[in-house]
């Protein structure tokens, strides 16, 4: 079926006169007349029913009306949905994130973005960093956040937001008043930290590698469970058993009982980073995006 046709014939009901549906249309009355004859050839019935005085469309054609309508609506409502996916006004956008970006950075991202496009279906779905990009490979996510990431070639990554590391301290620790902290004068205490945070080296990595930079010389290295989560590394400084390092963010939730202090010299710590697949044109990924750059 010809949907030139269709529009055609709906022209010509609703003005029932050829010479004014042609004008509508911005076609000649000839070109007009022989779609409207093929229409009907094709359907097998006529659709109106002519004279030298007037056009009124049959019995059948007023039901076709109504369904041809019906069916031009609908498709119109289609392209309009196909454009506003094109546009990233519409559709799905699944995110993974590691946990840390869900203290703040992240929420604030997705509010927005669930302001702005409310025909947007937004999915965030929470990972260890080192799955991260595989999940973003397999398909299972269509951008991520994490830090420390090796995308590889076929990964596309835009750096974010800095999280400088801060000491955590018990609330009654000699230092939990100070303004900022340097690390060289914990020497001799205890470092609570997770074998996943140094990599293949464990606590020997870049977090114990920054505390060596620093002159701090742990009196004792406690590294806690593999399956705990760093919310644990908080709840054994507050114990007493020792301090810890983690990223800022973390101060926003943290518990009476310890003192996040920010570590004296220049900062440092993690840098999340945006990725997703190479070569995609994602608009949902571009607008979800747009907001982030002040954020940084």
């Amino acid at each position: 079926m010809d949907f030139r046709r269709l529009r055609y014939f709906v022209a010509v009901a609703e003005q029932l006169n050829f010479r004014r549906a042609a004008e509508a249309l911005s076609t000649s009355q000839p070109s007009l007349s022989q779609q409207i004859r093929a229409l009907e050839a094709e359907l097998g019935f006529p659709l109106f029913e002519r004279t030298k005085r007037r056009v009124q469309l049959t019995r059948a054609g007023s039901v076709y009306l109504a369904g041809v309508r019906e069916a031009i609506a609908e498709v119109e409502a289609c392209e309009l949905r196909a454009r506003q996916a094109q546009a990233g006004l519409r559709g799905t956008l699944s995110i993974g994130a590691v946990g840390m970006v869900m203290i703040d950075h992240l929420p604030r991202l997705v509010r927005r973005f669930r302001s702005d496009f409310p025909e947007v279906t937004l999915t965030v779905t929470i990972l260890r960093n080192p799955d991260i990009v595989g999940a973003l490979r397999a398909g299972q996510i269509e951008l991520a956040f994490a830090n420390a990431v090796d995308p590889g070639r076929d990964v596309e990554t835009l750096a974010l937001w800095p999280l400088p590391w801060m000491i955590v301290l018990p609330a009654d620790h000699r230092y939990a008043g100070r303004e900022r902290v340097r690390l060289a004068d914990l020497s001799g205490e205890t470092l609570i930290t997770h074998p996943r945070r140094g990599g293949a080296g464990g606590a020997k990595g870049e977090l114990l590698a920054f505390c060596h930079e620093r002159g701090f010389t742990p009196g004792a290295i406690t590294e806690v469970a593999e399956v705990a989560d760093l919310e644990t590394l908080i709840g054994l400084v507050a114990c007493g058993l020792g301090v810890t390092i983690l990223p800022a963010p973390f101060a926003k939730s943290a518990p009476p009982a310890v003192a996040f202090r920010p570590i004296a010299g220049p900062e440092r710590g993690p840098r999340i980073s945006a990725c997703w697949r190479r070569g995609e044109e994602n608009a949902l990924v571009r607008n979800f995006l747009a907001p982030a750059a002040p954020m940084v």
